[in-house]
């Protein structure tokens, strides 16, 4: 007995975003088709599916662009402790003082800076004390010209100085000028 076929094509999508092909194979018996009245006997149903390729995945999108790091705030360096000398009962200034003042300005910046003045022991205490005071003043203004604020620097006055032996007496009459660190108080 000869059975007859029938292939049903369907196509539908089931979301995927590719067609879905289903065939349907609709076995009937030949007595089916030579009848006018079907019996009413089930027929089998065969479903075959395609192969639907599976979708190529979607690349990850790519990383949120870097935050650079906000950069650490500079880091002033220390600057060392300044001599500027003087000649013997002397609170002017001379040009090596005035150079030397010059490149002090320049790296201090707005910091604050301790000028302390300096006396030999030979004279009285008063020559001494005044002294120690006009050499003090005397860098202050110099810097003050060069640019530095006068409310950053504050003058000081060195107590009397030991006795040095006759040949280091030109340490004793001096100015040291300090940089506090940044962020300090004079």
């Amino acid at each position: 007995m000869a059975t007859t076929v029938l292939r049903v094509l369907f196509g539908a999508s089931l979301g995927l975003g590719v067609l879905d092909v289903a065939w349907i194979d609709l076995v009937a018996a030949p007595a089916i088709t030579s009848r006018p009245s079907p019996s009413p006997s089930p027929s089998p149903i065969v479903v075959a599916l395609a192969e639907v390729p599976t979708p190529m995945p979607m690349p990850a999108p790519p990383p949120p662009p870097a935050v650079p790091p906000t950069p650490a705030p500079p880091v002033e360096a220390a600057i060392a402790p300044q001599q500027i000398y003087f000649a013997s009962l002397h609170a002017e200034l001379d040009d090596t003082a005035r150079t030397a003042l010059a490149a002090f300005a320049a790296t201090a910046g707005d910091r604050t800076i301790a000028i302390t003045g300096h006396a030999d022991y030979r004279g009285g205490e008063s020559v001494n004390a005044s002294l120690r005071r006009h050499r003090a003043t005397a860098a202050r203004d110099e810097l003050a010209r060069l640019g530095v604020p006068r409310d950053h620097m504050t003058i000081r006055v060195a107590p009397p100085a030991d006795s040095s032996p006759e040949t280091l007496l030109w340490r004793d009459r001096r100015v040291d000028l300090v940089v506090d660190p940044p962020g300090g108080a004079p």
